[in-house]
């Protein structure tokens, strides 16, 4: 189904030496990538990265990839992976039976990789090799569904080298025995009747709450050209929906954001509840956003007030309409997609809300095509 994506990043990684290549392959769980030709290596690191392979631990034997001045020592450059927790865990293996030791619980959110498995991202929205397996038996035995925050007990398995859920504790903060699923598609819409106050916030929070009240349920646009000030009115506007109101959720997606932004976001709203995806490929691109959103519902589901941002419209729009000319996942078109995802916003009768705020470009052809598309959805 991902042939087509796949063979465009091919032709990225084709561009690499094999010294890049090896250490990549070393960092993300490929075995023993000394031994394998370029080719073979590229096959092996896309499997990992698209989901269709499961990562190995960190080879510690042979000879390390050759560095360039630039990079900083070997073993420091691994840092998704807790070698010292591991380390402890090998110590302790010939004590254990069945491939599996050292139990522990954890929590993460679900991404379901159907029809295999499921994978409990433990770092947020980004993936790395301390993410838990959760077995596809499991996944429908309790009828779990993408954005889920689980919490899990685990062992580690010798055989797959990662974690892996055997037990499931909780559902969305909810213990199993408490646990109710709902749907969020069955929610029933109503007039937001309700607005975020910025009254005891920044000069951008009191302008807002006379000039254009948000309002609990709403979709808005925030328009203005890229480098004139927009990305920061819109984090104000987020931040100060955190501090006005404690109990909403907000779910920043940012494309392409400066590192200090950036930052100032995971500081306040935390690792966990921020989709940065400046640096990854189109396909965990759209990955990113497709969790992010399902996680929304799923907070909505449990009667949460829960605000998503997309910074820019613009970016999402471009990743959508290369994934549509690469027939990834036979997407609708990039415009429809916008459209789905803004009216999704409402304020429902069971008591929660979604509210989406989108930044625009309006100088670019594309920016201002989205607007003309979306201004009629959009309610502020």
């Amino acid at each position: 189904m991902f042939e087509q994506i796949k063979e465009i990043e091919r032709k990225d990684y084709a561009r690499k030496n094999i010294h890049e290549l090896r250490k990549l392959g070393r960092d993300i769980g490929v075995i023993s990538p000394t031994s394998l030709s370029k080719n073979v290596l590229i096959d092996k690191i896309l499997d990992i990265l698209f989901g269709e392979a499961v990562p190995q631990n960190k080879e510690t034997r042979g000879r390390p990839p050759k560095q360039s001045e630039e990079d900083v020592p070997y073993e420091y450059t691994y840092t998704s992976f807790n070698t010292k927790k591991f380390a402890t865990l090998l110590a302790s293996s010939s004590k254990t039976e069945y491939g599996y030791f050292d139990e522990e619980i954890d929590t993460g959110i679900l991404d379901i990789l159907e029809p295999s498995y499921g994978s409990l991202l433990v770092g947020g929205f980004a993936t790395s090799l301390n993410d838990i397996l959760v077995p596809i038996s499991l996944i429908k035995e309790k009828n779990l569904r993408d954005g889920d925050c689980l919490t899990v007990k685990t062992k580690f398995s010798k055989i797959k080298s990662r974690r892996v859920a055997t037990e499931i504790i909780k559902i969305n903060e909810k213990p199993i025995s408490e646990f109710e699923r709902k749907n969020f598609s069955e929610f029933q819409k109503e007039y937001p009747n309700q607005k975020f106050d910025f009254s005891e916030q920044n000069d951008v929070g009191k302008i807002l709450n006379v000039v254009a009240p948000i309002g609990k349920g709403q979709s808005s646009l925030l328009v203005g050209e890229e480098n004139y000030g927009r990305s920061e009115v819109l984090k104000d506007i987020l931040l100060g929906i955190k501090v006005a109101d404690e109990n909403s959720k907000v779910f920043p997606i940012i494309f392409n954001m400066r590192y200090d932004e950036a930052q100032e976001y995971l500081s306040v709203l935390g690792p966990k509840n921020v989709a940065d995806i400046s640096n990854v490929n189109m396909f965990n691109k759209l990955v990113t956003i497709s969790l992010a959103i399902s996680r929304a519902e799923r907070m909505v589901e449990n009667g949460k007030d829960v605000v998503i941002s997309i910074d820019s419209l613009n970016t999402l729009y471009d990743v959508l309409a290369n994934a549509e000319l690469a027939k990834v996942d036979n997407s609708i078109s990039a415009i429809d997609y916008l459209k789905k995802l803004f009216s999704l916003a409402s304020k429902f009768k069971e008591g929660a809300s979604l509210t989406i705020i989108g930044g625009i470009d309006n100088s670019t052809e594309n920016g201002k095509k989205i607007y003309d598309e979306l201004k009629s959805i959009a309610n502020n």
